[in-house]
């Protein structure tokens, strides 16, 4: 069994007014080639298909042609799409018996009672079981994922592969890019308004879950590499300084290991913030500085820039102004990211402090990058190249697990 994974295209998405509709057009594209080079059994979208819940009708034009354009691709192979946090579930499901046509199974909303489990499970005779559970607030009365494991096991007496797919926050996973809820020190309980769930809810039936709603792709730990996220295809953060991309699996049989491969999907438009470190890493800078920067900027095609600005004055009143004219054609300003410059006394030096919740949301590259800093060492990019090539080797040995 092959299958594309892949999950929050956040269709309709619009950055600082800037409409992104080639952005998704491009990124369809590569969808589209990928599926007619590898030809998959199965391809996934695990939830936040749009933006919002009240999609504009060219919005939802353009989600009917890409499934389309994609089934056309492989004709013979099966598509199953599930709703997520940001989806209406009725308005998901609103063509769901069309779209049975085209060999298109589209499911928003979980199943309430143990009548409606078979809504939520996809057979593909002699291939796979696919499982779709949609995203599900705490307050919806709902069967559990578990529940939907326990029934797709009773309905597969041939042993195939089984496919769970879930829209939600899996404890202990790398939420860099989401902006972090949390109710005490003790961590986030919250991710994006969805409550974190440990790996282990979800039973232990299947060989794969393809899991949507965390913006980093990653296989999650503890899960003995069945369970991942695909990360968006298309960046809807400046905070999403990772490589965006589709997950290819390939299951040979019902309880052996998958095996993952990873295709980076290009953006149309990247998104840059100014300053940043030689890997991409957001860094903060003087007002003046910035600027500086900015104007000596030149991209030879367009370019989405935000400002990281920390300074112990305020900003200027005319600050985005200023940032608007010292863009050059293809510069994209954005925002300004401002931030008071604070100071804490510690071992007889000056240092600038952050809070517990900016150090959570740093990439792992600059809080090594900081310890070397705080032990009077300069990083440089040797040292950067051996941290990735060290977060390489960890994610493999998650994988492995």
């Amino acid at each position: 069994m092959k299958l594309i994974h892949t999950s929050d295209w956040h269709l309709g998405h619009s950055l600082y007014n800037y409409r992104r509709l080639e952005e998704f057009e491009y990124m369809i594209g590569q969808m589209e080639r990928i599926v007619a080079e590898r030809k998959p059994d199965v391809f996934l979208v695990s939830g936040d298909v749009f933006d919002t819940a009240a999609p504009s009708n060219a919005m939802q034009k353009f989600f009917s042609d890409s499934m389309l354009r994609i089934h056309q691709s492989a004709p013979s192979m099966t598509i199953v799409v599930t709703g997520g946090n940001h989806d209406s579930a009725a308005g998901v499901e609103v063509f769901s018996n069309p779209w049975l046509s085209h060999n298109v199974h589209v499911i928003g909303r979980p199943p309430r009672t143990e009548e409606e489990l078979s809504r939520s499970i996809v057979k593909i005779d002699g291939i796979g079981i696919i499982a779709a559970m949609p995203y599900a607030n705490a307050n919806f009365n709902y069967q559990s994922a578990r529940a939907l494991m326990d029934y797709a096991e009773s309905k597969n007496p041939e042993g195939l592969p089984v496919i769970l797919m879930a829209h939600t926050s899996v404890a202990g996973s790398d939420f860099r890019g989401h902006s972090e809820a949390s109710d005490s020190e003790e961590g986030p309980k919250t991710i994006g308004n969805v409550e974190l769930v440990p790996i282990e809810e979800f039973g232990s039936g299947y060989d794969y879950c393809a899991l949507g709603h965390i913006h980093h792709a990653q296989t999650i730990r503890g899960s003995h590499g069945r369970a991942r996220y695909s990360g968006t295809p298309v960046a809807v953060s400046f905070d999403e300084v990772q490589e965006h991309s589709v997950t290819f699996v390939t299951l040979n049989a019902h309880g052996e290991k998958p095996q993952i491969e990873t295709i980076p999907i290009k953006q149309k438009i990247e998104m840059l913030t100014i300053p940043s470190d030689n890997a991409g890493n957001p860094e903060f800078a003087d007002w003046e500085s910035v600027l500086e920067r900015l104007r000596e900027f030149k991209p030879s095609s367009p370019v989405y820039v935000r400002l990281n600005v920390e300074q112990a004055d305020a900003l200027p009143a005319d600050a985005e102004q200023q940032a608007r004219l010292a863009c050059a054609e293809n510069a994209w300003f954005c925002c300004i990211n401002f931030r008071f410059l604070r100071k804490v006394h510690l071992k007889g030096k000056e240092k600038s402090s952050i809070t517990s919740q900016e150090f959570e949301s740093l990439p792992m590259e600059r809080i090594a990058r900081l310890y070397y800093e705080d032990k009077g060492r300069e990083w440089t990019a040797e040292d950067s190249r051996m941290f990735k090539d060290a977060e390489a080797r960890l994610e493999e040995e998650t994988r492995n697990r």
